[in-house]
């Protein structure tokens, strides 16, 4: 269980429309939290040809009469959460919008963000931080956070971003083509008695709640777009979880990859979104290979490996495939 399963359902004021709970993932068109996020959605399950089921929510949103769908499928064989988006302007006029889906994780002391890129900002790029270390302090962490804080990555290159638990030994990964859903956010409540408080209000004192946000087409909120009459948006992102390889770095859709250099060791990991037999796992150290071995490995069976590092090599001489 890689998102947020809640013992309870508390709604908090939070939401556009007034009530809003925690946990899972929240689908925001035309705004954030938006206005019907406690109401019930149009639904319907699909069994696709190749054996895959896709749950199917929606509604004409009550902002503009605007149409939303998500299907969210599963994938024999993986362990990925395919999420497939139609942004539909069913009306004779021209409307602004935003896309954002919130996702709620657990956060302990520990807890982390992956966010790729050296410069993070806040809501409306007002303020700037050097990623992840800013002022000597590591802006990743929950423990760090004092109070409610959103990270947003600064025009971002890659397609993935997530969460590592030391907690849990797990996190969570989001993929996306980064062309179109631009957007990699964290929130956190905060440490503070005010930040704290929220854990009662919404989850009757069950762990603090995290929430990894992706947008598609804008980087930050609020930033809105438009969508023309008779347009329709359509795109894919996906969600799924990494386990037993500490801290990652790399993600695409076949899974995680881990490469750490601590004192003399070098630490590698592989978590895959499916089962691999007769993998070869390669590493380099400024082009020369350092480590070969064929490995069989799955969602269930991550593979991880220590060994001496060559003398004088450094993080950024250290390639692996």
């Amino acid at each position: 269980q890689f998102m947020f399963d809640q013992r309870v359902l508390k709604p908090a004021l939070v939401g556009r429309g007034g009530a809003w709970i925690s946990g899972g993932i929240e689908w925001n068109f035309p705004d954030g939290h938006r206005v019907s996020g406690f109401r019930d959605t149009d639904w319907r399950i699909v069994e696709n040809p190749d054996g895959s089921r896709t749950v199917w929510t929606g509604e004409i949103e009550r902002v503009f009469g605007m149409r939303w769908s998500v299907g969210n499928t599963l994938h024999p064989g993986r362990t990925w959460i395919e999420t497939k988006v139609r942004l539909f302007n069913c009306t004779p006029y021209p409307h602004s919008f935003l896309y954002w889906a919130d996702c709620g994780v657990r956060g302990t002391p520990e807890f982390q963000a992956v966010i790729p890129g050296e410069i993070a900002t806040g809501h409306g790029k007002h303020r700037f931080f050097h990623w992840p270390i800013h002022n000597g302090v590591d802006l990743r962490k929950w423990k760090n956070a004092p109070g409610g804080t959103s990270y947003f990555a600064w025009e971002s290159e890659s397609d993935y971003f997530g969460t590592w638990n030391p907690e849990d030994n797990g996190g969570l990964v989001h993929w996306a083509d980064h062309q179109i859903v631009r957007g990699k956010k964290l929130w956190f409540c905060g440490t503070s008695p005010a930040g704290r408080l929220w854990e009662v209000v919404l989850t009757d004192g069950d762990l603090p709640l995290v929430e990894p946000q992706a947008g598609a087409y804008s980087d930050n909120q609020p930033d809105y777009l438009w969508i023309m009459p008779g347009e329709t948006k359509i795109f894919s992102h996906y969600w799924f979880p990494v386990r037993d390889i500490g801290a990652w770095d790399y993600a695409n859709l076949e899974g995680t990859l881990a490469l750490k250099l601590e004192k003399n060791k070098v630490k590698i990991g592989w978590s895959p979104t499916g089962e691999n037999a007769d993998a070869r796992m390669i590493l380099t150290a400024k082009g020369r290979e350092i480590y070969c071995r064929t490995i069989d490995a799955g969602p269930g069976t991550p593979f991880t490996h220590e060994l001496v590092a060559p003398e004088g090599a450094d993080l950024y001489s250290l390639k692996m495939t």
